[in-house]
């Protein structure tokens, strides 16, 4: 009677079993099930802070206005304070990017890349502040970046009419 497991009946898979007991094997050691986890993971978190949320509430500036119950005078100052902080926002990574810039010309790669990312943490606050100026200045809510980025807010009397030929 021949052993299944002797070399003589199977010799190719005998090899394979001999290789993984000696060897290490590669896929435990890579760790292809968590480099696939963690691709799949970065892939969900990325799709979720790039994909815009839908609001629960559909409701014009007026209506979110009244509902709340915002005077015209809060408004103006909200408006105030939100400009004053994108620029304070704004000088903060100015200076931020101009220390990096001195940190990294020293060679200083740790603080002059900490300084670059606190300055763009510090230029994201500066947008939002900036936008939420933007929308209260135009009475708009849900303001694209596209809108925010060319200073108006597109509506059927600002385009251009088609030509008909």
């Amino acid at each position: 009677m021949v052993d299944e497991k002797s070399p003589e009946k199977n010799p190719k898979k005998q090899k394979v079993s001999f290789l993984s007991r000696i060897f290490v094997p590669v896929g435990t050691v890579v760790g292809v099930r968590y480099i696939k986890d963690g691709a799949s993971l970065i892939k969900n978190v990325a799709s979720r802070l790039l994909t815009p949320m839908k609001s629960e509430h559909n409701e014009t500036f007026e209506e979110a206005a009244t509902r709340l119950r915002l005077t015209e005078a809060q408004l103006e100052t909200q408006q105030k304070d939100y400009f004053w902080q994108s620029m304070l926002f704004f000088g903060i990574s100015l200076a931020l990017i101009l220390f990096s810039l001195y940190r990294l010309y020293l060679l200083e790669i740790v603080a002059g890349l900490l300084g670059l990312f606190l300055s763009g943490v510090s230029l994201s606050y500066a947008f939002r502040a900036n936008f939420w100026y933007f929308q209260i200045k135009n009475r708009k809510l849900g303001c694209t970046f596209a809108e925010w980025w060319a200073g108006e807010i597109k509506t059927n009397e600002n385009k251009k009419p088609q030509k008909n030929t």
